[in-house]
């Protein structure tokens, strides 16, 4: 049996979808390949951990979305039994439809598209052929299949398996506990933690503005278009860090983890995981997506509220949250394992 996945990116680039896939590649013993997007005008093809990764040439990006001429005519070079589409992905939905390969189509459908409404009018005949299309529909939270306009004509296909992280790799080393000392040497006795890309529906703004009057130090892991303007309303407790290589020492040395995203673009939050496999109390909002599905256990917020966010800082700065990390940890590790999550993903590919 074999499988191609087909995705905007792929390691090193950094992401949800990317780890995803990454996740599904390294974990589940099968053939697999990867299609995806390069970044340069010039199609690639590597190696990559054993795996055949091609990177289509982009003549540009408009809108998160890649233009990708030779996509279509890779894919209908292309012979595998399964094909993994990941979406959003408007390019790669239209070079599928064109191309028209043979073998069994799975999506996983991580997001509606949010922000580029604009386009779904020419987008959304496109969107509805590839999801009649396909065989199965993998949705990673119940509660983004429930409130999703575009999967409702396609529950039927639909099947809920949640993203996972491996746990025991966020464990706490001698190595990790010399670095987050450090950490905390530099910042001082009480850290918040944000780690994501800094875009519009991340919300980090309203996490400024909440931290702006705590006695505590902000840490704000990530990139992107916002951070100039992010850096302009940040006060002297909230702190821009790039390149990271290793992000555990900081899960481990902060006091709490928020994610205050403010769209349904969030559809899960990962890195909620993350947090919560370190032992962490984790703050995020409440989108009907699978923000809330990860963090049951945790503290939730309304979204863009500033009055909130700073209430639930204060209650996981100020008091014992042994018992909500204690709950969380446990669910996380009933529902988000990484080998059980890779074991359902194997038992679908096998019944197709």
């Amino acid at each position: 049996m074999k499988v191609i996945h087909i995705g905007k990116y792929y390691y090193p680039s950094k992401g949800g979808i990317e780890t995803y896939i990454r996740n599904i590649v390294n974990g589940v013993n099968i053939n697999q390949e990867v299609i995806v997007s390069n970044d340069k005008c010039k199609t690639v093809v590597e190696n990559v951990d054993n795996v055949t990764v091609t990177r289509a040439a982009r003549l540009f990006s408009l809108f998160s979305s890649q233009c990708n001429p030779t996509l279509c005519r890779i894919l209908k070079k292309s012979k595998t039994d399964i094909y993994h589409l990941h979406l959003p992905n408007p390019m790669a939905v239209l070079a599928f439809l064109i191309a028209k390969p043979k073998g069994r189509l799975i999506i996983t459908w991580h997001s509606d598209i949010i922000k580029q409404k604009i386009f779904m009018p020419f987008y959304k005949p496109f969107l509805n052929k590839i999801l009649k299309r396909a065989d199965k529909i993998i949705v990673t939270s119940e509660n983004y299949l429930n409130s999703s306009p575009y999967l409702k004509k396609s529950k039927r296909k639909c099947i809920f398996i949640p993203l996972g992280i491996d746990i025991n790799n966020f464990k706490e080393t001698s190595a990790i506990k010399r670095r987050a000392k450090s950490i905390k040497k530099k910042y001082g006795k009480k850290i918040i933690l944000f780690v994501g890309r800094l875009v519009y529906y991340k919300g980090v703004e309203y996490l400024i503005r909440a931290v702006k009057d705590i006695d505590a130090h902000l840490l704000v892991i990530g990139n992107g278009p916002l951070k100039r303007k992010l850096r302009k309303i940040s006060g002297s407790n909230v702190h821009f860090l790039e390149d990271v290589k290793d992000i555990k020492p900081y899960y481990q040395v902060c006091d709490v983890f928020v994610l205050p995203s403010i769209a349904r673009s969030e559809a899960f939050g990962i890195v909620q995981l993350e947090a919560i496999a370190s032992k962490k109390p984790v703050i995020s909002t409440v989108l009907g997506t699978g923000v809330e599905f990860v963090n049951k256990k945790g503290l939730l917020v309304e979204p863009k509220s500033v009055a909130q966010l700073k209430s639930a800082i204060m209650k996981a700065l100020e008091n014992d949250m042994s018992k909500i990390i204690k709950e969380s940890y446990d669910y996380c590790k009933e529902n988000f394992e990484l080998k059980k999550v890779n074991s359902s993903i194997l038992n679908l590919y096998k019944n197709l």
